[in-house]
């Protein structure tokens, strides 16, 4: 009866939380399917949401228009201390790249209140899941709380150290300011010889990211070979131009030379002949 109940507040529209927005005021528009998916998240039977190679789970994570209504509904359920759906609810919304600015506030604001805190089942949950979340969202605010988290290792009963989230987290969205910090922490969590540790191995992975989104960054910005200047000539008065110099060209040779040069050449003819002669 109280599945049945949620959904239908769900399915009406009724703010449960007082998260913005306080409707689901785009859920009229989603897909038929999807909310067919959605009503089984409601109502418990998450066994439909697995079926067929998870579609009904892969739908509900890429859908638009659903956040609003899947903050709501994790709210609802951590009230009710429904820790099963709590924690399907935010594994999807974990994977979800539409969040607002205002929800990636709320959440932020909730992981603010438990960092370097003891949780209970479903604030260990939603830390968890919650720094996987703010890993799709690039800002500065998102980076800093992550960076925050990478020392928090009160992840309570269920996850007691969620150093690796944070930092993979930052691996996706981080700057880089977060490099050192996150070389600091490579350093702590360096295994011995011949063993492994995921959180070493997180941590150079999240490094080699924003390194590579850097260099990325900086190859695309640099001028290309074509686009480098050119030398160009200039404009202003009695500036030398340094063009390639025609081929000098003479001025044709005046008439009165010619005239005089066959006159001089016809004197010598005659002079010849008549010593000649």
């Amino acid at each position: 009866m109280k599945s049945l109940t949620l959904m239908a507040l769900i399915m009406t529209g009724l703010n449960l939380s007082g998260v913005e927005p306080q409707r689901l005021q785009h859920f009229a528009s989603v897909p038929p399917q999807v909310r067919l998916y959605f009503a089984n998240l409601c109502s418990g039977s998450y066994e439909a949401l697995f079926t067929d190679n998870e579609k009904g789970f892969k739908l509900l994570t890429t859908t638009p228009g659903l956040t609003p209504a899947l903050l709501e509904l994790a709210n609802h359920l951590e009230t009710e201390q429904e820790w099963d759906g709590y924690t399907r609810t935010w594994g999807i919304l974990s994977q979800r790249t539409d969040a607002s600015i205002s929800e990636q506030g709320f959440v932020r604001k909730k992981l603010e209140m438990l960092l370097n805190r003891n949780a209970d089942p479903g604030g260990s949950t939603f830390k968890r899941l919650g720094l996987t979340f703010l890993g799709h969202y690039p800002s500065n605010e998102n980076q800093q709380l992550l960076s925050l988290y990478l020392s928090d290792t009160n992840g309570g009963p269920l996850h007691a150290d969620l150093t690796e989230e944070a930092a993979a987290s930052l691996g996706r969205i981080g700057d880089s300011s977060s490099i050192e910090l996150l070389r600091e922490y490579a350093k702590t969590r360096k295994p011995l010889p011949g063993t492994k540790s995921r959180f070493y191995e997180t941590a150079v992975t999240a490094l080699a990211q924003i390194e590579a989104r850097i260099a990325a960054a900086s190859y695309s910005s640099a001028p290309s070979v074509s686009s480098i200047a050119q030398p160009q000539h200039s404009s202003i008065p009695g500036t030398p131009q340094f063009e390639p110099q025609a081929r000098e060209q003479h001025d044709p040779m005046p008439w009165s030379i010619v005239l005089v040069t066959s006159l001089a050449a016809t004197a010598l003819l005659w002079l010849t002949l008549k010593k000649r002669n």
